[in-house]
């Protein structure tokens, strides 16, 4: 048996030594703040090599927080471009998924009312509020529905959204270039 380690992602190591990083700055910046106030208080009087002791954690603090911040700017710029990439994927899906009901309703046939209301009913509305947003009858939602299904080969809504969701299997793994040689591959 082969055995396979999972490995976290290298951003969430990046974001453990951020956070590393930062709070042992922040804890530099305490003690140093400490450090001056009871030299002041006291007066030790112990001049230049407390004042570089002093310059030097300032220093070491500040180095810190400003590369925190740099890997910081640089965290956000790719959860951006990861983001916009995301949203690119979606869309396209979402126009490829608009197509492919498209390609099928052309292959069923379906009036452009019959469209509609299969969209309406793909998407779980209930005869009634088909009609409302249609601006027509029950009893016309109900032979449109009819229709769509004798169409599309089914006999009620259940086997209709069964139909689309078993073409659509393979649809998330198919290219749009893929699903356009199926579209040819079938109008043929």
């Amino acid at each position: 048996m082969e055995m396979t380690h999972s490995r976290k992602p290298a951003h969430h190591a990046d974001s453990r030594s951020t956070i590393i990083i930062l709070a042992f700055s922040g804890g530099v910046l305490v003690i140093d703040i400490i450090v001056e106030l009871i030299l002041h208080l006291m007066d030790f009087g112990l001049g230049y090599s407390a004042e570089k002791l002093h310059l030097g954690l300032e220093l070491f603090a500040s180095a810190g927080l400003i590369l925190v911040f740099l890997r910081m700017l640089r965290k956000e710029n790719w959860l951006k471009r990861t983001s916009k990439k995301k949203d690119w994927v979606i869309q396209s899906m979402k126009g490829d998924f608009d197509s492919f009901i498209q390609k099928r309703f052309d292959d069923w046939k379906l009036s452009k009312a019959e469209r509609d209301v299969a969209l309406l009913a793909a998407r779980g509305l209930n005869i009634g509020d088909i009609a409302s947003a249609r601006h027509s009858s029950d009893g016309t939602v109900k032979a449109q529905l009819g229709s769509i299904y004798r169409k599309a080969g089914v006999k009620n809504r259940t086997q209709f959204i069964s139909e689309l969701i078993d073409e659509l299997n393979g649809f998330g793994l198919m290219s749009s270039e893929q699903m356009r040689e199926r579209s040819q591959s079938t109008a043929e």
